[in-house]
């Protein structure tokens, strides 16, 4: 059939450049006409229509003969490739014209409409037509609104899709199906009727229609499909009517203009996301057939004040109410087992929350960075709290924990800086990395007595505590668990096995420190430097059994320590005027750096340590040195020059 039309083309520029006889053309178009018969016809036409089109065939065949011997023999009128190529265009816009049946530019084959080729403007969409084929409207700028009647039943997928001008949509009673993104990204469309005909509003039905501000839902619809009314920035209120039973995944995300919305008890399930980015929204209603909220249904919705969730519901899902800054207050009822991750975080405005008693875990960052948190009802029924559940609550000054709690997670009260002090039940056997770091207002605190290690940053920041009981069942203490803490006074029990980098460092107020006896050989890991920068720190005193220590770095820039006292007992070092030298006397091997006036080095002492942050490096308030005659090495001294005699030297630091 197509090859017949290139012929029929070829044959019409022919003509039209004269070189072709009318005639010719017209026995093609015959054989054209009676190519196809009918399905339905009988035997015997088709067996006529064959031979009409062998016939036809042969004509068409022949007209193309002479056509080509015409062009052949160097005729006067000769045909550029040009000119036919201009000339069978024409005659393909011919047959299209010829395949229009309506007057309006409408293209309908058997009740489907299937194109359009009109001027735009105010369509409407004839009588009689069944379905919309998908795409027919697509990026048609020129209309501006369409009216779609009673007999059309199908609507398909990108139907209408980026039609710019579009701002009017009227849909009669009779259309069932709205398919696949029909109106997506309609940008001017201004208003929607959706009859009570229609069963399904699809998916990405009127996504992204940035202007949408009116839309009208009849009774009959059942659902809502996911992103149907999604991005719809400009829509302020919308009406679900009875009939609806399910509301899909973000179905109205990013709906930021939509101020009021009536979830009818019809509906029984509200995907995810469904109203994540409704930034206006201010008040809802959830149906009692709701049982499950899910994740991220209304993350974002900052202007949302309050809501009574229903007692239908039983779980809650992740970041349901994340970021509804404006959320003051919410009542859970007691049916509720599940709340899920980050399920309230940073709702800066609520001030209580009453948790039903049913819940068992207090999950990751469920109440993060609410800010203006106060009170909190946590019910017998928990046994964890989990990492960050309760970070950055920082108006949150006390909380009960009950009895049976087992575990505190990792940041849990970070930063909960109105934090003055927590009671940890007996039953907790375990506290996580950093879970009351920064808790700036932490004045007391008791380790319960199933838990064995002090983890990493537990109490990091906790700038008022200044003191704490290290129980006798505490093996170790974790990377900078105290670092940057308001402590003054610290004994490290003998059951200690293991310390890690900076466990005390840069606690400002910390003045003394104790090992007790029977610490003997501790793991470290890191570099050490577990006092280092205590811009306080006196004294240390060490026992008889702990030997493996490295002082230059447990002390670095420890600029006050004036002395490191150790037990005469202890087997690998010895201390003289608060300096420390080994065991057997014949090493000196570090100055406190707080050490004032003058240091004597006592006879039998044959080697110093030179080494910067050892031996006397950057001892400022040192004012003199006297070396013995016993000292043989003496490898480099800053900020000295030494000759190994017995002698007296004295010296202004530079």
């Amino acid at each position: 059939m197509r090859k017949k039309k290139m012929l029929i083309g070829v044959l019409m520029a022919a003509m039209l450049l004269g070189n072709v006889s009318p005639a010719m053309v017209q026995g093609a178009q015959a054989a054209e006409v009676t190519e196809v018969p009918a399905e339905t016809e009988t035997e015997e036409l088709a067996t006529e229509s064959a031979v009409t089109e062998t016939k036809g065939e042969e004509m068409t065949e022949t007209a193309v003969t002479e056509t080509e011997e015409q062009m052949e023999s160097g005729s006067n009128q000769s045909v550029s490739e040009t000119q036919v190529q201009e000339a069978t265009e024409t005659s393909e816009d011919v047959i299209k014209v010829e395949e229009v049946e309506d007057e309006n530019g409408f293209i309908i084959d058997d009740g489907i409409l299937t194109g359009y080729y009109g001027s735009g403007g105010d369509i409407v969409i004839p009588e009689g037509v069944t379905s919309i084929e998908e795409r027919v409207f697509q990026d048609c700028n020129s209309i501006t609104s369409v009216s779609i009647p009673g007999s059309v039943t199908d609507i398909g997928k990108f139907a209408f899709l980026w039609c710019e001008n579009l701002t009017h949509v009227k849909m009669a009673e009779g259309v069932k199906n709205i398919g696949y993104d029909a109106f997506g990204s309609c940008k001017r469309l201004v208003s929607i009727n959706i009859p009570g005909s229609v069963m399904s509003i699809g998916e990405n039905t009127f996504c992204s229609c940035e202007n949408l501000k009116s839309v009208s839902i009849a009774d009959g619809v059942t659902s809502i499909g996911e992103y149907a009314f999604s991005k719809c920035s400009n829509l302020t209120s919308i009406s679900i009517p009875q009939s609806v039973t399910s509301i899909g995944e973000r179905a109205f995300f990013g709906c930021s203009s939509l101020t009021d919305i009536n979830i009818p008890q019809s509906v029984t399930s509200i995907g995810e996301d469904a109203f994540f980015g409704c930034s206006s929204l201010t008040d809802i209603s959830i149906p009692d057939s709701i049982t499950r909220i899910e994740s991220s249904t209304f993350y974002g919705c900052s202007k949302l004040g309050a809501i009574s969730i229903p007692k239908s519901v039983t779980s809650i899902g992740r970041t349901a109410f994340y970021e509804c800054t404006n959320l003051s207050s919410i009542t859970l009822p007691d049916g509720i087992k599940d709340i899920e991750e980050d399920a309230f975080g940073k709702c800066s405005s609520m001030k209580n929350v009453a948790l039903p008693n049913g819940v068992t875990t207090i999950k990751n960052g469920t109440f993060l960075d609410c800010s203006s948190l106060i009170n909190v009802s946590v019910p017998v029924s928990v046994t964890s709290i989990e990492d960050s559940a309760f970070e950055g609550c920082s108006s949150l000054t006390g909380i009960m924990l009950p009895n049976g709690l087992k575990n505190i997670g990792g940041g849990a009260f970070d930063s909960c800086t109105s934090l003055t002090s927590i009671n940890i039940p007996e039953s907790v056997t375990n506290i996580e990395w950093g879970a009351f770091s920064d808790c700036s207002s932490l004045t007391s605190f008791t380790i319960p007595k199933y838990v064995t290690c002090i983890e990493s940053g537990t109490f990091k920041g906790c700038s008022k505590l200044a003191n704490i009981d290290i129980p006798e069942w505490i093996t170790s203490i974790g990377d900078q668990a105290f670092a940057e803490s308001g402590l003054k006074n610290v004994v490290i029990p003998a059951s200690v096995t293991h310390f890690s980098d900076g466990m005390f460092r840069d606690c400002n107020e910390l003045q003394y420190v104790t090992f007790s006896n029977g610490i003997t050989k501790v793991s470290v890991d890191g570099f050490g430097e577990w006092f280092a920068r205590c811009k306080k720190l006196k004294k240390i005193i060490i026992p008889k059994s702990l030997e493996n220590i490295d002082f230059a770095q447990i002390c670095l820039e420890n600029e006050s320590l004036e002395a490191i006292e150790i037990d005469n007992n202890n087997q690998a070092y010895q201390s003289i005027d608060g300096i420390v030298y080994n065991k057997s006397g014949t090493k000196m091997l570090f100055c406190p750096k707080g050490f004032k006036g003058e240091a004597i080095i006592p006879d039998g002492v044959k080697e110093l340590d030179t080494w910067w942050w050892g031996g006397f490096g950057n001892c400022r308030k040192l004012e003199s040195v006297v070396i013995p005659g016993s000292v043989e090495t003496i490898e480099e001294m800053l900020h000295l020059k030494i000759v190994p005699v017995l002698q007296i030297l004295r010296f202004q630091q530079v």
